[in-house]
């Protein structure tokens, strides 16, 4: 966990300078989304293996901004275009509502809660482009965030951080967590930021 410590050090150091963390300009960031869902097995998060020639590994939705866009909208276009059009951005902006994002760096995280839907589902849905942008991204899985902190706890070991095998599809490209999607999810973590974990104390401190 070292390791993503200092980055997180590094990440405020750079918002000081750039003023995003006293408030500065959001507009024209890359952005996207954690796609969460809650179960009786806990939080699970929607993950996807880069494909070739990428060997980035498993992790969230998002990248560049395009002209004109503000950080939620590229969100929930790039949510749209790394899930082959299965989850509509204009369902996943709506979702984002006024929410703000959680900023490592200069890349905006939001945070979408979504039904469960079957990894398979996404992978044969109808591409509405035959853009390549439709089809970077893929196979997608169903990973506990129980898994996720265990590898942030492994952070340390200077080896790539795999994922659980049974987790994961036959047809994955790869088996270990992306550190990006890792780095930008431990600030949020930092940040108080999850919004399972927000509920889970609230409703704690409510008595429920």
């Amino acid at each position: 966990m070292l390791k993503i410590r200092a980055f997180i050090v590094v990440v405020m150091v750079f918002l000081l300078a750039t003023g995003v963390a006293a408030g500065g300009c959001t507009a024209g960031r890359p952005a996207g989304t954690v796609l969460y869902t809650h179960t009786d097995q806990g939080v699970f998060l929607l993950l996807a293996d880069h494909r070739p020639p990428s060997t980035r590994g498993w992790g969230s939705f998002g990248g560049k901004h395009e002209l004109g866009e503000n950080p939620a909208q590229t969100a929930a276009r790039e949510t749209e275009e790394e899930t082959r059009g299965y989850f509509h951005r204009g369902v996943i902006l709506a979702a984002i509502g006024n929410q703000q994002p959680v900023y490592d760096g200069r890349f905006a995280q939001f945070f979408v809660e979504v039904g469960h839907v079957l990894p398979e589902a996404i992978a044969e849905a109808v591409l509405p482009s035959n853009d390549f942008v439709y089809n970077e991204r893929g196979p997608w899985a169903w990973v506990p965030y129980a898994e996720i902190q265990r590898l942030i706890e492994m952070d340390d070991s200077g080896d790539p951080l795999r994922i659980d095998a049974r987790y994961l599809p036959a047809g994955a490209h790869t088996d270990w967590i992306w550190p990006t999607f890792l780095h930008s999810l431990l600030v949020a973590i930092e940040q108080g930021a999850l919004p399972w974990e927000t509920t889970t104390e609230e409703t704690a401190a409510a008595g429920f």
